[in-house]
């Protein structure tokens, strides 16, 4: 017998594939491929296998409903990072919504504003995998250039999606304020800000989340978080919606369920933010060691003739390959090669991102340094072979 197709699936199949997920499954299967694509934090392993070492004792209470549901102590934590760190000075515990992520948040939220064909709009290049997020609600994706905005937003748009800082450039937004004004032409377009690597910046500068500017409006600016970036908890698939707005917040927690973090997920994130000094001296090594293995990657790459740009926020930095993969085929032939051939793992851009150009690709850092140093070695081993080679097809 076979399965009817409902518009959730059709709308699904509609979409275009995107490639991060390819590479990630072709790195869990073939553990001998450097995985320099997936946005992880490793490089803060050993303080992490520390903190699960000195975890709680558990008790058969601390698996029951009530004990997941008592996460008053994270709520209290959250906000008190958000103050810190955020520049959110008036967040509170109260304000908060938890889900398995920012993706199953993003797709609440979408349910919860978006009719079908309202329109979603995400400037470009992006994060790929919020589109598949939307569809469940119907929305329509429209993907923008925050340089070259219209006069005003369109009048079925109901939420904008940041991701700030950015991926996958790793830039902060420019004129954030000027950004929320033009929102604000559109009354009813909501914004949310995903602010998952806001605390990757390497030049001291502290972190103003767009959410707490003194121009955002609480009815309609809201902000994503997690701990998959930061705090090197990708697996414990765990995100937050702040907002200020009651109402939403209240059909955010209706949209849920019964959902909740589970107990021990809960206690974890807890211990590392709740914890003031375990936080405080987390952000500075994690930042310490993404300045030392940004120094490498840029050393090596300058000597593998690979060009690049830098920037102050993110796990990753982009390299130019134009060159060799200037063409959406040449860039996915180029992936490929890297990954089957030389075994290492990088994300094309204008495939997985929506960069304008193809040849673009996105490396990450945040790994343990001789890993590092082996990836970007077999990248520029690969790089050049494949230069050479297209030299001599142009003979």
């Amino acid at each position: 017998m076979s399965i009817r197709h409902t518009k959730y699936i059709a709308r699904l199949k509609s979409t275009a594939p995107n490639r991060l997920a390819e590479g990630f499954f072709a790195c869990a299967e073939n553990p001998d491929i450097i995985n320099l694509g997936t946005a992880e934090n490793r490089v803060m392993n050993d303080e992490l296998e520390s903190a699960l070492r000195n975890r709680q004792e558990m008790t058969a209470y601390d698996v029951t409903y009530a004990a997941a549901a008592n996460d008053d102590k994270l709520r209290e934590a959250l906000a008190r990072l958000y103050r810190d760190y955020f520049d959110i000075k008036d967040a509170k515990a109260s304000q908060f919504s938890m889900g398995s992520g920012i993706a199953f948040l993003v797709e609440k939220l979408g349910l919860v504003l978006c009719e079908e064909d309202d329109i979603v709009l995400i400037p470009k290049p992006c994060y790929g995998c919020f589109e598949p997020d939307i569809v469940l609600c119907g929305a329509k994706v429209e993907y923008i250039d925050l340089d070259k905005l219209p006069e005003k937003p369109p009048e079925k748009a109901r939420l904008l999606i940041l991701t700030n800082p950015g991926n996958p450039i790793g830039d902060v937004i420019e004129e954030p304020e000027k950004l929320l004004e033009w929102c604000y032409q559109n009354p009813n377009l909501h914004i949310v800000s995903d602010d998952v690597y806001a605390l990757s910046n390497r030049r001291g500068n502290g972190y103003k989340s767009i959410a707490g500017l003194p121009n955002a409006k609480p009815e309609v600016v809201h902000q994503c978080y997690g701990v998959s970036k930061d705090w090197g908890l990708a697996g414990c698939h765990a995100g937050f919606f702040w907002t200020r707005n009651e109402e939403l917040l209240s059909l955010m927690k209706t949209a849920q369920g019964c959902f909740c973090l589970s107990s021990d997920t809960e206690w974890l994130i807890t211990r590392m933010i709740g914890d003031i000094t375990f936080r405080d001296n987390w952000i500075q090594l994690f930042r310490e060691r993404l300045i030392k293995n940004e120094s490498t990657i840029y050393e090596m790459l300058d000597a593998g003739k690979i060009v690049y740009r830098r920037c102050d926020y993110s796990l990753f930095i982009m390299i130019d390959l134009r060159d060799i993969a200037g063409t959406p085929e040449k860039e996915l032939y180029v992936w490929r090669e890297l990954m089957h051939k030389y075994r290492v793992h990088i994300l094309p851009g204008y495939a997985g991102f929506h960069v304008d150009e193809p040849g673009f690709y996105r490396v990450i850092f945040s790994i343990p340094d001789e890993e590092l140093i082996e990836g970007i070695r077999r990248v520029v081993k690969g790089v050049a072979d494949l230069r050479a080679a297209a030299a001599t097809n142009v003979e």
